[in-house]
């Protein structure tokens, strides 16, 4: 029986069950349309002195260890997302709260953007 059936992860693998799953048109499309409308608080809005305090808006970072961070490496993990409905009645420099987050890698990240811009050119006037 091999490890991965076993349950038990060797140095370096990985269950399937832990992989980033790319996202839908659907769930880029709506991701687009949250961000864009402000519904959607993100790593990718932070600037770079307020990253220090990314454990405190995404709480569950705090819990994250080695095999997270060698998961997110090996996925492209870059950001950290959550929507502003979901954020407790709180803020830490004026920055929402999350008990719970997603996560988004590279490649997902410039489809949303590029349906932004997609969104936006639909949208001037002629």
């Amino acid at each position: 029986m091999s490890d991965k059936k076993k349950g038990t992860i060797r140095e370096g693998s990985f269950p399937a069950e832990n992989q980033y799953i790319t996202k839908t048109k659907e769930e880029i499309r709506q991701l687009a349309l949250d961000n864009m409308a402000g519904q959607v608080f993100a790593s990718w809005q932070m600037r770079e002195h307020e990253k220090n305090h990314m454990s405190m808006v995404f709480l569950p970072l705090i819990a994250i260890n080695d095999f997270h961070i060698k998961s997110w490496e090996r996925d492209g993990i870059i950001h950290l997302y959550g929507h502003m409905k979901d954020a407790i009645n709180r803020s830490i420099n004026g920055m929402p709260i999350f008990y719970s987050c997603y996560e988004i890698n590279q490649s997902d990240l410039e489809r949303v953007f590029k349906m932004q811009r997609l969104i936006e050119a639909l949208d001037e006037p002629e």
